[in-house]
């Protein structure tokens, strides 16, 4: 995997005010509750459970966008919004959602590492 550090530089500008230390701490926040974050959403799949969906799919949603992550962001979003209205993602739906954010996990962990790495 690679890093479009244009993009990335461009994202932490309008997101954390140009300061890698808020993003750090905003990533590393991200990626300590994310298993945590599946583990919810997948249970709320598993158990059919719409409140709980709107719950996680809308905590999801709002953390991939501070990383301008439009499509994971828009997985959630449509899944938050069915779920209002009492319907649950499909299996292929849930599985696209859970790749995508798992994605941005990996991607933080890539970005956060190399970072590290330029700065010893």
């Amino acid at each position: 995997m690679t890093i479009d550090r244009a993009a990335f530089e461009a994202m932490i500008a309008e997101n954390f005010a140009g300061e890698w230390d808020i993003f750090r701490e905003t990533a590393v926040c991200f990626l300590d509750a994310l298993e945590g974050n599946i583990k919810e959403f997948r249970q709320a799949f598993s158990t059919q459970d719409p409140e709980a969906m709107v719950r996680t799919s809308h905590r999801i949603k709002g953390e991939a966008s501070l990383f301008h992550r439009p499509v994971v962001h828009g997985y959630f979003k449509e899944i938050e919004a069915n779920a209002r209205k009492g319907v649950l993602p499909s299996q292929q739906a849930f599985d696209e959602a859970e790749q995508g954010i798992r994605g941005l996990g990996q991607e933080l962990r890539l970005v956060l590492t190399e970072e590290e790495k330029r700065s010893a």
